[in-house]
């Protein structure tokens, strides 16, 4: 398993250029959030309903990312549980729209993909998304320790 800074350095390489560094603070979180939004619509099993109306595929992905972000670091497994908390409020708001939750989290997904994809061509190097999937669920881990660095804490 990778560490924390070798995820970090991953990203990083990749994400040089002004542009593409503003545009993936803004779109990466928003592919990570329409991500969670489409495992959150997909169908269960009626086993998950009788365990708990909470528990779907979205939020069984939720509860591996927190362990794995703890596995990185148990400071970014803090912080990214109140991120991933923010994340499950912006889906149940997008669940109490009129358009079904698949849908706007495919809108969601497909705007921050081309967002990105438009960052890239900018900074004229391919996106790591195609070659390592995990990257999206990196992406907002890796706003979180610039946040930190920024205010001094160590992860």
């Amino acid at each position: 398993m990778r560490t924390a800074d070798q995820w970090f350095d991953l990203y990083t390489e990749t994400h040089q250029q002004p542009f593409n560094r503003l545009i993936h603070r803004i779109c990466a979180p928003i592919a990570a959030l329409g991500i969670v939004g489409l495992l959150w619509s997909l169908p269960i099993p009626g086993a998950f309903e009788k365990i708990s109306p909470a528990l779907n595929w979205g939020s069984t992905f939720i509860m591996a990312s927190i362990v794995y972000y703890f596995l990185m670091s148990i400071t970014l497994g803090l912080g990214m549980i109140a991120i991933l908390l923010g994340m499950v409020i912006g889906i149940h708001w997008l669940d109490s729209l009129w358009v079904p939750l698949y849908l706007s989290s495919l809108g969601l997904l497909t705007a921050s993909f081309a967002g990105m994809y438009a960052g890239h061509v900018v900074e004229g190097k391919p996106a790591q998304l195609l070659a390592d999937v995990q990257l999206i669920m990196i992406a907002p881990a890796f706003l979180l320790a610039s946040a930190y660095r920024r205010l001094g804490i160590s992860y």
